[in-house]
């Protein structure tokens, strides 16, 4: 998760754009969760790009919510099915929340900035289209220090990490 830039996630262009409240209930829950002294930072499994499909033939929406002319959500559809949605929830023209699709419609991953600095800090895992894991940088330092394992969307475990910055 060490800083994540957006065009290394998705092949599909950024759209400027909303309003939302972040994730903070979440990251104040984390404060209760257990430590854990790690040597190193865990892995964010990124996406193979190559695997992904080319934007040409793509169609893109562009939705404004609430009239104010500029664009908040902004979905890509491959044929039919959608396959990324990205949301601007703060209406700073940056794109807040990201949602990756599979060849089916099912939601497989959301990367969310839960600071809106630009940058991923919140990542959610899908399996079936029903949360499996969120892998959380919740002190903004690039590097994921929390993951949260879930089964039937209820939080299974938690992992605390205290990473040494060399």
């Amino acid at each position: 998760m060490e800083g994540i830039a957006r065009d290394m996630i998705s092949p599909l262009p950024l759209r400027p754009s909303m309003s939302r409240p972040g994730k903070l209930l979440p990251l104040l829950l984390l404060a209760a969760c257990p430590k854990k002294l790690v040597d190193e930072t865990p892995t964010v499994i990124m996406p193979d790009l190559a695997q992904a499909p080319s934007t040409s033939g793509w169609r893109e929406e562009e939705l404004d919510l609430n009239g104010d002319g500029r664009v908040e959500i902004v979905k890509w559809y491959d044929g039919s099915t959608l396959a990324r949605q990205d949301m601007d929830f703060t209406n700073d023209g940056r794109m807040d929340v990201f949602s990756y699709y599979d060849a089916g419609g099912v939601l497989t991953r959301e990367d969310m900035d839960g600071d809106y600095d630009g940058v991923v800090d919140w990542i959610d895992h899908y399996e079936g289209g029903v949360l499996a894991r969120s892998e959380a940088d919740t002190d903004y330092d690039g590097k994921v220090n929390v993951i949260f394992y879930y089964q039937g969307g209820v939080v299974t475990r938690k992992e605390r990490f205290d990473v040494a910055n060399p």
